[in-house]
């Protein structure tokens, strides 16, 4: 039977290897930033800024074990719903100063910026209720790392010059809804 002073202390954690850890996992956790749609520069500070926290955590005693890639995976996980709530405050924040400029008779700034999101709301129906196809070009050209019609048919696998006809007729239909 164990005595109590044996049964109140315990055996030191081995400290993990963090290079290795790194250098086999993280590929895998930039790879997860990138399929969550993080820019490629912010991919990179968040892999960062994942692997700096997990080291932190373990020193502080956070972390009872370590299984990866899937702790790494969840950290990044974090990071992500941390800075995507940080931009809402900030927008939060654009919408509270505008109401302020309101009140202060500057209404033309806010009725600018409602205008300008109904039409980004009318926009975003049109893209969603036009072809497959229409909605891909429009994504890749126009949404995060905008990419040339040229980046964009290797990526989707079509000819250049049909990623510019499509943009044409994706450009006249919000001429005719927006």
């Amino acid at each position: 039977m164990l005595s109590e002073l044996e049964r109140t202390v315990q055996a030191p954690r081995p400290e993990p290897d963090w290079c290795v850890l790194a250098e086999a996992h993280d590929r895998v956790v930039w790879l997860y930033l990138l399929g969550r749609r993080v820019p490629v520069d912010q991919a990179e500070d968040l892999k960062q800024e994942v692997w700096a926290t997990l080291i932190h955590k373990w020193q502080n005693g956070e972390l009872a074990y370590i299984q990866m890639p899937g702790l790494a995976l969840h950290q990044a996980e974090l990071l992500i719903r941390r800075a995507q709530s940080a931009r809402r405050c900030v927008a939060a924040d654009n919408v509270v100063e505008l109401a302020d400029k309101r009140q202060r008779g500057q209404a033309g700034d806010i009725e600018a910026w409602i205008l300008d999101r109904a039409r980004l709301q009318r926009t975003l129906a049109v893209v969603d209720a036009s072809p497959a196809t229409m909605r891909a070009v429009f994504e890749h050209t126009y949404r995060g790392a905008a990419m040339s019609p040229e980046q964009v048919a290797a990526k989707i696998g079509i000819s250049t010059q049909r990623v510019r006809q499509t943009l044409c007729k994706l450009r006249e239909r919000l001429r005719r809804f927006t």
